[in-house]
This record gives C-alpha cells, structure tokens and sequence, in this order.
C-alpha cells in the first residue's frame, strides 16, 4: 500500500522533470540565479522507483523574507523539493563541526546549471577537516541524549506503554547511532543504511555486530 498519488519514477523521469525546473527558475530569479545542483540520492545515481527529487538552488542573494526559502511540490506522483541557498549561507554549515554533521557532511551535489560552480563549491567542503576534540565534545553532547531516550523506553516498559515503546526506541537508536557517528569520525551516507554502516565502525557497543535476521 503507498499513500495516494505516489507513484514510481525511472532516474530517466526524473531526469525529464530536472530538465524542465531548470529553466523555470532561470525565468524566476533571472540574475540572481547563481547555480542549481540536484542532491541526495538522485546526485549518486543510487535512486530508486520511489526516491524524491532534492535540489539545491544557489542564488547571488537571498529571496526576499516573505518569500519561501524552500519548495515542495508533488509533480506526477513524485516530490519535489528544493532549498533556496546563497554560497555563503550553505559554506556556514561546515565552518564548524553542526550536530547535524553525521548526515550532512556527506551530502552530494550534482550540478545541472553552472555546474563549474557547483564542482568547485564541492571541493571546497570536501577539503574542510575538524579537530578530533570537535568530535568527541559532539558526541558527548550526544550521550546525554542517549541516556535521556533509552531511560524514556524503560519507563515505557514499566508503564506497559506498548504503543510507545515502538517509538521511544526508535528515537534512542537514532541518538544511539548519532553518538557512533562522531565517534568513529564517519557520516552516514543513507538514512536506509544507518545500522548496516554502523556495524562496521571500529568503535561500537559490543552487542551491535549481528545480522538482523
């Protein structure tokens, strides 16, 4: 079951609908359109038939503040979304170590419009290195969240909060992961693959080397 209007997409459809936003916002900012990338799976080639379509849309400067600094939109089934970035505020996301590093420093940029621009902004993240005492105040930070959520599921437990426990749970593994993440020094790629990639980390709890079966 899929909810209603979802539909499957070949990287070729997708690749159709990229085609025809680029010159919509080419029409729409003129000037001040500095460059447009498409982001996340369909940047790696890796999306599949129910995959969204992500951009990023770089402009000489930012829309106006009664204007959406983001797009969502359902074309044929499929979402659409793009952020509305210049290249200064999208850099201020990696001058320093964010708590959001563990699934964004990995993001990849696929440039459809001024795509020199786009490569050489790339470059210029992949070069950016944080001292290892960021990361282990990150995931310290972290820690305190994981104590938090897991003592939220135990009293779930005690409680016989079936309904909650589910999602209690899931929290805690994410904030779980998060801390793995920082402390291994490695981002996750995929939100499908969190568990599988961090099973190979060099530091983990002892338990988290299993196959789920």
């Amino acid at each position: 079951m899929t909810p209603q209007g979802l539909k499957p997409h070949s990287h070729a459809q997708r690749q159709a609908i990229v085609s025809q936003l680029v010159p919509l916002w080419r029409e729409k900012f003129g000037d001040n359109l500095l460059a447009v990338a498409t982001a996340a799976s369909f940047a790696r080639g890796s999306d599949h038939a129910y995959s969204d379509l992500e951009f990023v849309v770089f402009l000489t400067e930012s829309p106006p503040e009664n204007e959406d600094q983001y797009l969502q939109r359902i074309v044929d089934g499929l979402l659409v979304e793009a952020v509305y970035v210049t290249e200064e505020s999208y850099l201020r996301e990696y001058l320093t170590l964010s708590a959001d590093w563990h699934v964004s420093s990995t993001a990849v940029l696929g440039g459809v419009y001024n795509p020199e621009f786009v490569d050489s902004l790339t470059q210029r993240i992949r070069a950016m290195h944080y001292p290892r005492v960021h990361f282990v105040a990150r995931a310290a930070r972290r820690f305190y969240e994981v104590q938090e959520s897991f003592g939220k599921v135990l009293t779930a437990v005690e409680q016989r909060n079936t309904e909650g426990v589910a999602l209690l749970l899931f929290d805690a593994t994410l904030n779980l992961l998060a801390t793995l993440a920082f402390l291994n020094q490695q981002p996750f790629v995929t939100f499908a693959t969190f568990v599988s990639h961090a099973r190979g980390f060099k530091t983990k709890p002892a338990r988290f080397v299993g196959q789920t079966h």
